[in-house]
């Protein structure tokens, strides 16, 4: 979206899975869920099925309909040390916060 609001995603590793949180300035959260990575040729997979991903009401309606069977994201770090995560539909570059 080009609404001049910042879309957080913090990423973190649990026993086993990885979690993922969409936050978006202004709105809240729009979705969170757990799942696991797979390596999918040169490019990871963050896999979250249907039962382990909520989407909150902040989110779009579009969003909500393309998350309903839950998401799949891919996650590629490009040079110039940032992350893009993508989705059917959508994709996003990210650069990462070390909280300092």
């Amino acid at each position: 979206m080009d609404d001049g609001k910042p879309l957080v995603i913090s990423i973190v590793e649990h026993p086993g899975a990885l979690g993922l949180a969409f936050f978006k300035s202004g709105d809240g959260l729009w979705a969170e869920g757990s799942g696991v990575i797979c390596k999918v040729g040169a490019r990871l997979e963050a896999r979250l099925p249907k039962d382990q991903l909520r989407v909150s009401t902040a989110a779009s309606w579009i969003l909500r309909l393309a998350l309903a069977d839950g998401g799949n994201f891919t996650l590629q770090r490009r040079a110039g040390n940032y992350l893009v995560v993508a989705t059917q539909g959508w994709s996003g570059r990210f650069i990462a916060d070390t909280g300092d």
